[in-house]
Formats: structure tokens, sequence, C-alpha cells
């Protein structure tokens, strides 16, 4: 099983791709929809949105500096999603779909979703 500090708050690392799906892209969704959910009822959608969010930033970042130094990219790539539209789109499909380098790259060994 994942560290949870090392997956979500630090910049050092590799994460394959099913862990960047499963650490990262499924919780996001998961917690979207239960935000919305509960947001919904209070009816305070942007109030809890925003807090979300923010709570959210940092990990996020983190888990997609790992992936994209998994497929030995910067991690200063996860800037991409910055650009309107088009950004996210481009780091899902980097992050989401590429191969990691096999074996090691210059970010460390080779990963497993499972262990560090």
């Amino acid at each position: 099983m994942q560290n949870p500090l090392w997956l979500y708050f630090s910049l050092k690392g590799r994460l394959d791709r099913s862990g960047y799906w499963l650490f990262y892209v499924l919780p996001a969704i998961a917690i979207g929809i239960a935000a919305y959910l509960v947001a919904n009822s209070l009816g305070a959608v942007e109030v809890v949105g925003d807090v979300i969010a923010f709570g959210l930033l940092w990990p996020s970042i983190a888990v997609q500096v790992k992936r994209w130094h998994d497929i030995d990219m910067s991690g200063w790539w996860v800037l991409v999603n910055l650009l309107p539209f088009i950004g996210p789109l481009w780091a899902l499909v980097m992050n989401g779909f590429f191969a990691s380098t096999p074996n090691e790259n210059r970010f460390g060994p080779g990963t497993s979703s499972l262990a560090q």
C-alpha cells in the first residue's frame, strides 16, 4: 500500500499509470460528486467547492509531478494544466495513457502502484 504522506505531499519519486488512476483521478471524481451533493443540500455550492479545491491543490500537484517523473519528464510539466481548455486534457492524456519509462530513469527506479 502507498504511503499517503509520500503520495500526496512529496514531489519526489515516480507513480505509474494505475497509481495515477487509482490515487488521483478516481478519488477526484468521487470527491467532486460527494462535495456537489453535500454543497447542493446546504445551498452553498460555490463556497464548499472552493474550499475543497483549495484543500486538494497540493495533493493534486504532488501526484501529477510523480506521474510526469514516471514518463521521464520534468515535474514542471504540471504547469501545462494552466493552459485554458487544452492544458488539463493534455495532462490527463499524458499522465493517464502514456506508458512508464521502463526500469530506472533520472527520477528513480521503476515503479509499481503498490510500492514506493
